[in-house]
């Protein structure tokens, strides 16, 4: 199922790189959980999730975001439907240089037919480098 991961979110990163937040949520089974040290926040509608997505893009493009390079550091296998990936993300900005890069967590869900779901997202060190990126912009 790791090729299948690695693929998913190569989709996953397509959806922010096309700035199409609608897209993106698509990727999550609801209710979803995004959650770091500081917040927890439970997803039950589609359309928050969506318009937090579309800040977070929004962001993205203010600090010259165009490019998401996921790259996987753990997979683990939970059960037969639930996965467990450790990741690091990469940004990248049109000259491909690196803008920075951060490490997250997915716990991801295939319901029969379907691909697989985000259903939990922990911000490992992604919250406070994302602020700190956008900080910088804004300087």
């Amino acid at each position: 199922m790791s090729g299948n991961t690695e693929a998913f979110l190569k989709r996953y990163a397509q959806a922010f790189e096309q700035n199409d937040a609608t897209l993106a949520a698509s990727f999550c089974l609801l209710p979803t959980v995004i959650m770091s040290d500081e917040n927890k926040i439970v997803f039950d509608k589609r359309a928050d999730l969506t318009l937090t997505f579309q800040r977070l893009i929004d962001n993205f493009n203010r600090a010259g975001v165009v490019k998401h390079l996921p790259q996987i550091s753990q997979t683990i296998r939970l059960s037969a439907t639930l996965m467990f990936i450790n990741m690091r993300w990469h940004y990248y900005d049109k000259n491909n240089e690196l803008c920075f890069a951060c490490a997250a967590s997915y716990t991801l869900q295939k319901k029969d037919n379907e691909d697989l779901k985000i259903i939990v997202t922990v911000m490992d060190d992604k919250q406070k480098t994302l602020e700190k990126s956008f900080q910088q912009d804004d300087k």
